[in-house]
């Protein structure tokens, strides 16, 4: 029988934020470039943003990934 550790399913979850994560800071960045440049902003800027963001969006019981993108895109 196979298990499953703790740890282990908090380092997927980690890994599985952190590729989400990864994935919003480029399609903010690419969708988005007028706005960041306006701000003074470049994608390496963003990370940190979205982080937050996401953090911020659990507050709010946002928990679907898609409601979650535009959440980000809101406050991006």
């Amino acid at each position: 029988m196979l298990t499953i550790r703790k740890s282990q399913i908090d380092e997927m979850l980690k890994n599985k934020e952190e590729n989400f994560v990864d994935r919003m800071v480029e399609h903010i960045a690419n969708n988005f470039s007028a706005e960041i440049s306006k701000q003074g902003m470049n994608s390496k800027d963003l990370k940190p943003i979205i982080q937050r963001t996401l953090e911020s969006s659990f507050e709010y019981n946002i928990e679907y990934e898609n409601d979650v993108v535009l959440y980000i895109e809101c406050i991006a």
